[in-house]
């Protein structure tokens, strides 16, 4: 009976150690592709956060352009008005205060609308701050 237990133990010895070959490949194989997934990964989040922050630097040149055109159309439109309209003196101050106070107008149309508002009794304190 020895003989017999000894061959089984043999076969299981050789069982054995294969599958613990197998094991450390598998496992050897497993830590690599981890190793790959996280480097990937780190890269992807790299590249993710560049591309956010180009599109963050995108959104405020878009929205300085966007406030600056407002700017100069509306500086037109108060232009335009009071020179082709002075008397609609509610519809000059609402663009005034729009202009000046909203957008920061520039100083040219301060004087352009300060000579309006002495010629058409408007509100200069528009142009300075006032409400």
């Amino acid at each position: 009976m020895e003989i017999f237990r000894v061959g089984r133990t043999s076969s299981f010895d050789k069982t054995s150690k294969k599958l613990q070959k197998w094991a450390g490949v598998v496992g050897a194989i497993l830590t690599i592709l981890g190793a790959i997934t996280g480097a990937c990964s780190w890269v992807s989040n790299q590249f993710a956060n560049a591309v956010s922050s180009q599109i963050s630097d995108f959104r405020n040149e878009v929205k300085e352009s966007n406030t600056k055109q407002d700017q100069q159309i509306t500086r037109l439109e108060l232009m335009n008005l009071i020179q082709n309209d002075p008397t609609n003196v509610a519809g000059i101050e609402k663009l005034a205060r729009h202009y000046f106070q909203e957008l920061n107008g520039n100083q040219y149309m301060t004087g352009v609308y300060s000579r309006w508002c002495q010629e058409y009794g408007g509100d200069p304190g528009i142009a300075v701050g006032g409400k």
